[in-house]
């Protein structure tokens, strides 16, 4: 007598991380590497293993590769940040890397409160990430091969070889982008107030951040607008694209005690230095970070640079703008910067133009440079910043958005369109905390640049154009 056969027997159902996998497109032969690496059940090769942060194009190239790309009134900053780079051949649909989150925020004032609150360690993993600062010794890739590796947005070749040393104050003040002349001009009070979004009188001083681009301004209509008296709290102020004499862009400056970062047309160095000199408070002045330099400090240097002395020998004695630190572009002001006390600075004697490393080391070690201040990461980090989607399984319409700031090898990777990206990210849940996981997705030669689409399943040009303005980058 015949045996039935046993009834068919359904698969299992796929597990969290596999439906999570299948979501963002990874290939299934990582799934169990994935989570291999997840759990640590087996050895798999660190991030650091695959890929360092290569230095960032100079500024000279950083315009040529920008003047050989179409360009449009709102063509960005080239990116200052160190470049995501291959420390060894990567290969299609099997070379992956994690990248932790740094920072999770759901609004500005969480974020502030995160970086006020922040460890030492982790401000200092934030300014690499947002171009502020140098990554730590075992994220550099310095080998020559990197050094001239692909940098453009499509992987131009050919790129001069990289200098470690960042340009005078004013000559990164040579980058500051277009102005936009999209939107009605502020021209006088009730203009600028409805610039602001129209708020209470009563808020005024809440306000962290004034966008002039581009309003044609003069000296005049700038004092017109009272800033101090209106908005005393503003911490990020853009006035690129106005006809602002150096003597009221000083007096401006001056006038607001709680100014951290500021964007202005291309100024010359001594200009650079009474600019900064004015304003106590400022750090950062077109994406060019100010270190104020003790007397006792100024005075050793000065014997390394006699043509400084001779320079700053007409300076008031007053704090002291050195080029520290290139910041990832322009000042984002766009985000609210949250004001900060005014540090106390000791006596300086001011310099006219220093020749600084790219960024200031951000270590916490006795004798080195602390990292940023927060208020000066909240101005930065914005092209740096991500955003997903979370909802409750069982009110899927009580959906909310939560950003995140990813680790420095994720941050640093560049834009290229998605013919020539050569990684895809994806970002899964495991253990309760979120990862950014990068593959490539075509072979990546050691020493090429990292290239994701930062718009990626983004449909129409404008669509995408407003996307990548967020990041700060362009197709």
């Amino acid at each position: 007598m015949a045996v039935p056969a046993p009834p068919p027997v359904d698969p299992p159902p796929p597990d969290l991380l596999t439906l999570q996998a299948r979501a963002i497109g990874l290939p299934p032969c990582l799934d169990v590497p994935l989570h291999a690496a997840l759990t640590a059940s087996a050895p798999t090769p660190a991030a650091e293993a695959l890929v360092g942060l290569a230095l960032p194009p100079p500024p000279a190239q950083a315009d040529a590769l920008a003047a050989a790309a179409p360009t449009t009134e709102d063509t960005p900053v080239p990116s200052r940040r160190w470049v995501t780079t291959a420390r060894q051949p990567l290969v299609a649909d099997t070379s992956f890397f994690l990248v932790p989150h740094l920072l999770t925020f759901d609004d500005g004032d969480a974020l502030m409160g995160a970086l006020e609150g922040g460890s030492p360690d982790l401000l200092a993993s934030v300014a690499v990430a947002a171009g502020l600062a140098t990554p730590p010794a075992e994220l550099q890739l310095t080998s020559p091969s990197a050094a001239g590796a692909s940098t453009g947005a499509a992987g131009a070749a050919g790129a001069a070889e990289q200098t470690s040393a960042a340009p005078p104050l004013a000559a990164v003040a040579a980058a500051a982008p277009p102005a936009r002349p999209s939107r009605s001009a502020v021209q006088d009070i009730p203009s600028l107030l409805s610039r602001l979004g129209n708020p209470p009188l009563s808020t005024l001083d809440a306000v962290r951040a004034v966008d002039l681009r581009g309003d044609g301004l003069d000296a005049a209509a700038v004092a017109g607008l009272r800033l101090p008296l209106l908005t005393p709290g503003v911490g990020v102020l853009d006035v690129r694209g106005n006809a602002l004499p150096v003597g009221a862009l000083t007096a401006l400056a001056a006038g607001l005690s709680s100014l951290r970062v500021l964007g202005c047309d291309p100024l010359a160095p001594a200009d650079a230095v009474a600019v900064a000199a004015a304003a106590p408070g400022l750090e950062v002045i077109n994406g060019v970070r100010v270190e104020r330099r003790p007397a006792a400090a100024a005075a050793g240097a000065s014997a390394d640079a006699p043509a400084a002395d001779a320079s700053a020998a007409d300076a008031p004695a007053t704090d002291a703008p050195v080029a520290d630190a290139p910041a990832a572009g322009a000042p984002a002001t766009e985000a609210p910067a949250a004001a900060a006390s005014p540090p106390a600075a000791a006596p300086a004697v001011p310099a006219a133009t220093a020749a600084a490393p790219a960024a200031a080391p951000a270590t916490t070690t006795s004798g080195e440079s602390p990292p940023p201040a927060p208020a000066t990461l909240l101005a930065a980090i914005g092209p740096v910043t991500h955003a997903y989607t979370v909802a409750r399984p069982d009110a899927p319409a009580d959906t909310r958005a939560v950003w995140y700031v990813p680790a420095p090898l994720g941050a640093c990777l560049r834009h290229a369109p998605a013919a020539a990206a050569n990684v895809r990210v994806g970002r899964i849940f495991w253990g309760g905390h979120p990862r950014d996981v990068v593959w490539a997705t075509r072979p990546v030669a050691a020493g090429e640049a990292l290239r994701r689409d930062y718009a990626a399943g983004v449909e129409g040009a404008a669509a995408r154009a407003e996307v990548l303005e967020h990041f700060g980058v362009q197709d």
